[in-house]
């Protein structure tokens, strides 16, 4: 029907057809009717917006590609529960489509930009909710992903990683492009991940940054009740307290660059075990104000099972008088 109407329009626009334009135009449809329904090809659009805004209603099942999000979804039987990361609603027509994970889980592909500027924190939540709920990888491609507040793990699984690149042990110590969360708010509670009593937290490959140091008090990974967590090729700036942890961390390549103490903290922990290939503490400072204990210890490691360290580097790092930068 829809060739039919347009072959009579175009007959009677005599001043700018012709038969070759005519057969043209219908061939065009004809092509574009059997790529909708091919459930074996994909359908494009450039962006998220051009998909919502489109008349088009595909068949279940039809693969719909957004170029923006370098991802694939798949049209579901009705609406879905529409979120705007992995399920996004059409605001045309009434048809939704769902994000394909693939694996690792890419956060990009949920929506998060990673440009710096953009509040990200959204897109990174609706993903780790994912990832939390089949212990999988997060990954995050080269980026400064910006967040003004932080995840709580508290789904019921373990063994969550969090998975990124461009930080290894050549450049560990030298501001880099890589994959970067950045805690961007004035909230000294801010912190970029916190968990309760879940296990076997992966970091791999990435930088981890405060946007507002001044007068807060910040973790960026915060356990409580967990164990046996792994870190490797991370860096830590600008930040009071990098990590809370409950009991056994493994590190491998790990920089403590621009750290402000206001207490006991980085291994800030009970009586547990830290083993650790090439930490690096840089430019570590403290400043006055009422310790977690009276010792005056910024790394206490005292009390610890078990201390495996290989090149365990302590550079331009100060204390305040009287204070201990490290004590075992």
């Amino acid at each position: 029907m829809t060739i039919t109407k347009l072959i009579a329009l175009e007959r009677g626009n005599t001043a700018n057809s012709n038969g070759a334009d005519v057969a043209n135009t219908v061939n065009q449809i004809i092509d574009g009717e059997q790529l909708i329904n091919d459930l074996s090809q994909a359908y494009e659009f450039s962006t998220v917006a051009l998909f919502k805004a489109s008349l088009i209603e595909f068949p279940d099942g039809k693969t719909i590609r957004l170029l923006d999000r370098g991802a694939d979804f798949t049209k579901i039987i009705g609406t879905g529960t529409a979120n705007g990361f992995n399920i996004i609603a059409s605001t045309s027509v009434s048809q939704s489509i769902d994000l394909i994970n693939e694996s690792p889980v890419n956060v990009k592909q949920w929506g998060a930009t990673g440009d710096g500027v953009t509040d990200d924190r959204l897109a990174i939540f609706a993903a780790m909710d994912y990832v939390s709920a089949i212990s999988g990888t997060l990954y995050f491609p080269i980026g400064d992903y910006r967040m003004t507040a932080g995840y709580t793990n508290s789904g019921a699984n373990n063994d969550i990683r969090l998975l990124g690149e461009g930080v290894n042990r050549e450049n560990l110590k030298t501001p880099q492009v890589g994959s970067t969360i950045t805690l961007d708010s004035t909230n000294p509670g801010t912190f970029f991940y916190k968990q309760s009593s879940r296990h076997f937290l992966q970091v791999e490959g990435m930088i981890f940054r405060s946007a507002q140091y001044a007068g807060n008090r910040k973790y960026f990974i915060f356990d409580s009740g967990g164990a046996v967590h792994n870190f490797q090729n991370v860096n830590f700036e600008n930040v009071e307290k990098p990590i809370n942890y409950t009991a056994n961390c493994y590190f491998q390549n790990a920089a403590f660059r621009d750290v402000q103490f206001r207490a006991s903290g980085t291994f800030h922990s009970e009586s547990n075990s830290i083993i650790g290939t090439l930490l690096l503490l840089d430019n570590v400072n403290h400043e006055s104000t009422v310790p977690l204990n009276s010792d005056k210890v910024v790394c206490d490691l005292r009390g610890i099972r078990e201390i495996q360290g290989t090149n365990f580097l302590l550079e331009g790092s100060l204390a305040e008088t009287g204070w201990t930068i490290i004590r075992t």
